[in-house]
């Protein structure tokens, strides 16, 4: 079956995740040990930055902050609370996650992963369907799709407080072929994180992993290839669109 449309990941597949997020997260955890009264506790501090997804600056691989929601990173620096014995009220969620959009808005750093214009160029070119579906939320995505200057080149944009279940329920998949008129076997999703695979796979999608570094020896389940260069994709892609098939 002939390929009509490529859902792409945000974080660590279009932006710099750990550029978009440092500073942000940073900030964020700052927010919530002041909220409960902790300000300034430097064990504390690295526990829930390490929760959320990053020791000192190093980002870790899966962590919430990568392959999460921000209702999933609030949650990681909750347990993290929870387990020194520190206790939340019932605002805790929803204020933290909103306090960590506002930072990334403010504070994260956008720097494209390629040059994502040209790359969106030859794939709508070749007449793809192009959209997002992100765990990150919708107005963080559009502004740094927009500060990237390529929002335009999306047919539809997703991201997890739009939709009542996100990746790696298939809910964004389905809305993304509803809006196209198209079906997941029609569909490419390419993302950097076993998350985005898992997504592919139960969304009948075929995954292509990104990663720019050293590729895994071990496809994680979902994917059907793995690139290290977002410049490779239209190349794969007409080989796959010529054998009518995923390429292996």
């Amino acid at each position: 079956m002939a390929l009509k449309g490529i859902l792409f990941d945000k974080d660590n597949t279009l932006v710099d995740l750990a550029a978009f997020y440092r500073e942000p997260v940073r900030r964020t955890v700052a927010y919530l040990l002041d909220r409960c009264g902790y300000s300034g506790n430097e064990m504390l501090t690295a526990r829930l930055n390490r929760a959320a997804g990053f020791c000192d600056d190093l980002l870790l691989p899966e962590s919430p902050v990568v392959a999460g929601t921000n209702w999933d990173t609030i949650d990681a620096c909750a347990r993290e609370l929870t387990a020194a014995g520190i206790q939340m009220d019932g605002n805790f969620r929803e204020e933290g996650a909103q306090y960590l959009e506002r930072a990334c808005l403010q504070y994260g750093t956008v720097v494209g992963t390629t040059d994502l214009t040209a790359l969106l160029s030859t794939l709508k070119g070749a007449g793809l369907y192009l959209g997002v579906a992100t765990s990150d939320h919708y107005a963080s995505i559009m502004h740094c799709l927009r500060k990237l200057e390529i929002d335009a080149y999306f047919d539809l944009v997703l991201a997890a407080d739009r939709v009542t279940a996100a990746k790696p329920a298939p809910e964004m998949a389905q809305a993304f072929c509803r809006a196209c008129d198209i079906v997941p076997e029609e569909v490419a999703m390419v993302g950097d994180s076993d998350n985005d695979m898992l997504f592919a796979k139960n969304s009948g999608m075929h995954g292509i992993l990104y990663r720019s570094q050293p590729l895994p020896q071990k496809l994680p389940l979902g994917a059907i290839c793995a690139i290290s260069d977002l410049k490779q994709l239209p190349e794969l892609l007409d080989q796959w669109q010529g054998r009518q098939k995923p390429l292996s």
